[in-house]
């Protein structure tokens, strides 16, 4: 198949269950696809609340693990061409902000056992990968209520508090008469790691819906006529740049972006470097051509109604 808006990974075959019966909650009709020989994902498309189509696709690999999660991904990246990627799941929070039935937005994302070991000792080298700020705006301003998994606690679900939490709360209690805001709460019955990774999934399907730029009326729509040949609409741009997000330095690469130029580009924002630093320079013209040369086509065709020059 084609690019997709997502790309998105599960960790576990419950996360991989959860996300996929979610996504077929929101209307994806899921088509079993393959990269190949030991690639298998999933792929299909859902409309959101304003009529956008957004095609994602669900893969797991068949252990955990950054490195061979690492691998997958590449595989399924390179193939699929994706605008984002995305994880959702089961994880742990601190208890100390956190209580069961949190969804937690990744702001910033590091490999925590990066580094080199020396003797005893472990020295670590984190590399950090902050949030987009329009991600994490929306992930901050986002409202839970009317997805599915939101809601009161029900009479079947019961909670205790662990000994380890008895002893906290009797620590706090010492210093705060008034209680804390939160109790550190383990699942006494009921499947909450599925729970866990049901209501992740439906948050990032949600948020997927808001921020992806989707296509209306489908992936096959035609640009109006209403847009002078010249001037690229908004939603246009925002389309090819979300979608350069794996191949912008290529394409910098191939019209001279210099490094120090490349430099000066926001962290997670470089596609739209690239092309700012185009159409400053009364170049953004070449961009269809440019898009056809580093193996994308599909954003070439985007922009040919309104770039005249591009061939």
């Amino acid at each position: 198949m084609g690019s997709v808006d997502a790309l998105v990974i599960a960790a576990l075959p419950l996360e991989f269950d959860a996300a996929r019966d979610v996504g077929k909650a929101a209307g994806v009709e899921w088509r079993p696809e393959n990269a190949d020989d030991r690639t298998p994902y999933l792929s299909g498309e859902y409309k959101t609340a304003d009529g956008k189509q957004v095609t994602v696709a669900l893969a797991r690999p068949t252990e955990m693990g950054g490195r061979r999660t690492g691998t997958f991904v590449t595989t399924l990246a390179n193939h699929l061409r994706p605008a984002c990627l995305a994880m959702s799941g089961v994880c742990a929070g601190n208890p100390d902000d956190t209580a069961p039935g949190d969804v937690i937005v990744a702001a910033p994302a590091y490999e925590y056992d990066e580094g080199k070991q020396s003797g005893d000792t472990f020295q670590g080298a984190h590399q950090q990968y902050p949030l987009n700020d329009r991600w994490l705006r929306a992930a901050q301003d986002f409202d839970p209520a009317g997805l599915p998994s939101h809601g009161e606690a029900t009479d079947d679900e019961a909670w205790a508090l662990t000994d380890a939490g008895t002893a906290k709360i009797t620590r706090i209690l010492a210093d705060d008469v008034d209680g804390p805001d939160r109790l550190p709460f383990a699942v006494m019955a009921g499947p909450f790691k599925e729970f866990a990774a049901r209501a992740s999934a439906e948050v990032l399907f949600a948020l997927l819906g808001l921020l992806l730029p989707g296509q209306s009326g489908g992936r096959d729509a035609v640009p109006g006529p209403e847009a002078a040949a010249g001037k690229v609409p908004g939603a246009v741009k925002f389309d090819v740049i979300v979608r350069l997000n794996v191949d912008w330095p290529d394409l910098a690469d191939l019209v001279g972006v210099p490094p120090y130029q490349r430099a000066r580009f926001g962290p997670g924002d470089e596609p739209r470097g690239v092309w700012e630093w185009l159409e400053a320079r009364g170049r953004l013209a070449e961009l269809p051509s440019a898009l056809v040369e580093i193996g994308r086509p599909e954003l070439a065709d985007l922009l040919r109604p309104y770039l005249m020059g591009g061939s």
